[in-house]
């Protein structure tokens, strides 16, 4: 068993390859991987992808910067809070999304389950759904030649399957801590998904504000989600958080002004006579108090 990174050391010795790879894990990583390995070579067949749920992944091609790319940035953003506002459910809401092109899977016969944020093309969605041999037999407890035991029964693999354990998680989900207190700063996600941006704030808030309850007030630790019913409480604290900035000039201006942001910069450089962008940030905007609305009640219903 290896981790992924050993992988590319196995095509300077290709007579030391295994006739099968057996891919452990669901997430970024093991789409990575399987992705990697299909493009260097590797038939389908020979990859035995151990999948115990699947996950919705943000489609890239929503989330591109810069102006070129307005319509279907901030087009993805105004269906992300429609389906906010009018989901009745959860999984109402990922339909929705993925109507909107705003979400992908890989396999369109079986639901995710899980949301962590993880970023596709539809073309390496695609590439990933050849795969046939897709296990989903639960969590792995053992694995013996030839053989992964699982917690309700046991699969055959080839004698000399290697196993590429991508089961690692990325980030530890630990309960959720005002990010000042104690004369200490506890690092969080402030806006999700984004780890670079949420930094560089709590960095500038640190600087630039004195008061620890302020400091506070303007930088809610997001929890961050693992199963899709996790979602809309994220998604809550993320406008909570947003209408705070927007409502301090410092930050608001701050924000407008940083790299680190993709959309901010796209949006003001619309141009006044540009109707029709001016006509999807004004939808955006009316948006929002629904939006904020309904992600309240499910996350009171999921309560």
């Amino acid at each position: 068993m290896v981790p992924p990174n050993a992988l590319p050391a196995l095509w300077k010795q290709p007579e030391q390859a295994p006739s099968a790879f057996v891919i452990l894990g669901a997430g970024k990583t093991a789409m990575d991987c399987v992705a990697w390995l299909l493009q260097a070579g590797v038939p389908q067949a020979a990859i035995h992808w151990v999948r115990p749920r699947d996950a919705w992944l943000l489609n890239r091609a929503r989330l591109q910067p810069g102006v070129a790319n307005f319509e279907s940035a901030i087009g993805g953003q105004l269906s992300m809070l429609q389906a906010w506002a009018e989901a009745s459910d959860v999984e109402d809401m990922f339909d929705r999304l993925e109507a909107a092109d705003y979400v992908l899977r890989i396999d369109r016969d079986t639901r995710p389950t899980m949301y962590h944020y993880a970023t596709s093309s539809r073309a390496e969605v695609d590439l990933l759904a050849t795969v046939e041999t897709v296990i989903r037999d639960g969590h792995v407890k053992r694995i013996e030649p030839g053989k992964l035991v699982f917690e309700h029964g046991e699969r055959a693999v080839p004698e000399d399957s290697l196993f590429v354990d991508c089961t690692a998680p990325a980030i530890t989900r630990n309960p959720p801590v005002p990010l000042w207190r104690d004369e200490t700063i506890t690092l969080q996600m402030i806006r999700i998904p984004q780890p670079a941006f949420s930094a560089a704030l709590t960095a500038f808030i640190e600087a630039n504000v004195d008061d620890d309850e302020k400091k506070n007030s303007l930088a809610r630790p997001i929890p961050l989600p693992d199963a899709i019913t996790d979602y809309p409480r994220a998604s809550l604290v993320n406008m909570m958080n947003q209408k705070a900035w927007n409502d301090d000039p410092a930050v608001r201006q701050w924000i407008a002004g940083s790299r680190l942001d993709g959309f901010s910069g796209m949006m003001a450089g619309v141009a006044e006579d540009d109707l029709p962008r001016r006509g999807l940030l004004k939808q955006m905007r009316s948006q929002a108090p629904a939006a904020f609305a309904n992600l309240m009640r499910l996350v009171q219903d999921a309560a």
